[in-house]
C-alpha cells in the first residue's frame, strides 16, 4: 500500500493546522487567566489607593478634632479656676456670706 505523497501533504497540513489550534487555544486561555489576573490586581491597587487616601483624609479629621476637644478643655478647666478663685475671694472678702446662705436654707 502506497501513500500518494499529496495525501501525505494534505494529512500533514491538516494534523499540522489542528495541533497549532490547540497549541493556540491552550496558550490562549492562559494570557486570558493572566490578563483577568492582572486586571483584578489593577483594580485592588485602586482600591487601595483609594482606601489609604480615605484613611489619610479621616486621621486628618480625627486631629482636627482632638485638636479642638483639648482647647475646649482647656478652656472649662481655666474657667472653672477662675470660678474658684472668685469664689475664694468673694469668701474671704465676705466671710459671713456663705454662712448666711447656708442659714437660709436651713429648716425654720
Amino acid at each position: 500500500m502506497r501513500v500518494e505523497p499529496a495525501v501525505l501533504a494534505v494529512l500533514g497540513t491538516v494534523f499540522g493546522g489542528v495541533g497549532l489550534k490547540i497549541i493556540e487555544h491552550w496558550l490562549g486561555k492562559k494570557k486570558a487567566k493572566t490578563d483577568l489576573a492582572s486586571e483584578l490586581r489593577d483594580e485592588l491597587r485602586e482600591d487601595m489607593k483609594d482606601l489609604r487616601q480615605q484613611l489619610k483624609e479621616e486621621r486628618e479629621r480625627s486631629e482636627l478634632w482632638e485638636e479642638r476637644y483639648w482647647e475646649l478643655k482647656t478652656g472649662q478647666l481655666l474657667i472653672n479656676e477662675k470660678v474658684r478663685t472668685i469664689g475664694e475671694v468673694s469668701e474671704a472678702v465676705h466671710p459671713d456670706a456663705g454662712l448666711r446662705e447656708r442659714l437660709q436654707e436651713l429648716p425654720d
